[in-house]
Formats: structure tokens, C-alpha cells, sequence
């Protein structure tokens, strides 16, 4: 007979010949009973080919707020340059956005405008980096450029630019290989023609 057993804490799952017959069975172990034996009942037993494995915890870490542009200033540490020293977050209502406010570089003279906005250094203690996107398509390495960026030793490892859009979309960056790591996030508009403008909110850390 082939035996695939699940323990969780409360728990367990027998699966008899790849599922064939099934038990289940809620159990509630004292505590500190945290150990598996096998064992027969009636009558006697070999167990052979045994290989067991153990799950890490399911549980995730709580996501962290990088920046959310709510307030009327760009945030707690954050620091802008150029046309956006000034100004802040804009009111706005765009599809997709979170809040009433985005960090949108139209601010402070519409596509003429130009400068950064960076937040500033955090470690990078979770899998992955979202944030919400929209604006014009001006990527970094193409000048000018209208883009954002992870910066780790000050320079850009993840990077990303809108799709000339008006629309915020959801951005996933696989951070896992920075763990660890001192970074800073940074929106950089050098672009002042069409679309020379990006619009970002809701920046997050998470596993």
C-alpha cells in the first residue's frame, strides 16, 4: 500500500494509493506534541521508501506602506527635485487609483515638467514591490525619459514607464534576489512632450 499522510495542527489526512481511500480525521494535540510516529494496530507492519517533508508556516508577513500620496506633501522622507520641489500629490480621480491623491508629474507645469521624486531608503525585507502606473510611454534609456525605478547603491535595478495611458495598472516587481538591501524608490520625468508626464500611487511592499 502507498500512504500519503498530512499533519497540520489540527489536522490530519490519509490518502491510501494515490487517493483511492481517503481519511480525514480533527485532532487537537496537547501541547507540545509536536512529533509523527508510525505505528500498526492488530497485527504487524514494515514501512520502507519513508520520506518526509516539512512545509514552512503559510502565514505572510504584513504588506509595507512605501507611499500612498494622501497627504499634501509627498511624504515622510521623500524628497523632489526640479519642477516637483513645490508641489505635492494631486487630487485627482483617475481608473484604478486608491485614495483621492497620486503622485502625478503634470504638477508643477504640466509636460514641461521635469524633475524626481525619491523616497527614501528602506530595506527590502518583503518578496515583492507593487504600485499602480499610468502616464506616458518614455522609457529609462531612451532620453528623455519618463520612468520609475528601484535604486540600490543609486542605481536603477527595476524600472518601468506608462503605456500612454491615463488608466493606473498594477506593477509587480520580484524583489527576492534584493533581499536585504538598502533601496529607494524614485519617479523620474526628463520628458516634456506628449505624454510627458507619469501619474504613480500606492507603493507596497509584500510577500
Amino acid at each position: 500500500m502507498r500512504l500519503r499522510i498530512v499533519v497540520d495542527r489540527t489536522t490530519i489526512e490519509v490518502f491510501l494509493d494515490d487517493g483511492r481511500y481517503v481519511q480525514s480525521s480533527q485532532v487537537f494535540a496537547p501541547q507540545g506534541d509536536d512529533g509523527v510516529a508510525l505505528y500498526s494496530s492488530g497485527g504487524p507492519a514494515t514501512f520502507h521508501d519513508l520520506t518526509i517533508t516539512e512545509f514552512g508556516s503559510v502565514v505572510q508577513r504584513p504588506a509595507r506602506l512605501l507611499g500612498d500620496f494622501e497627504g499634501e506633501a509627498w511624504g515622510a522622507g521623500w524628497t523632489a527635485t526640479g519642477s516637483f520641489a513645490a508641489v505635492g500629490p494631486s487630487m485627482t480621480s483617475l481608473r484604478g487609483q486608491v485614495g483621492t491623491r497620486v503622485a502625478d508629474t503634470f504638477a508643477g507645469g504640466g509636460d514641461a515638467a521635469t524633475g524626481t521624486i525619491t523616497s527614501p531608503a528602506f530595506t527590502i525585507d518583503r518578496n515583492h514591490l507593487h504600485f499602480l502606473l499610468g502616464g506616458g510611454d518614455h522609457p529609462l534609456g531612451v532620453a528623455p525619459a519618463a520612468s520609475v525605478q528601484l535604486l540600490v547603491d543609486g542605481q536603477p535595478v527595476r524600472t518601468a514607464t506608462g503605456d500612454d495611458s491615463g488608466d493606473l495598472r498594477h506593477v509587480e516587481w520580484d524583489v527576492r534576489d534584493l533581499a536585504g538591501r538598502a533601496a529607494q524608490f524614485q519617479i523620474l520625468d526628463d520628458a516634456t512632450g506628449e505624454w510627458g508626464h507619469l501619474m504613480v500611487d500606492q507603493i507596497v511592499l509584500s510577500d
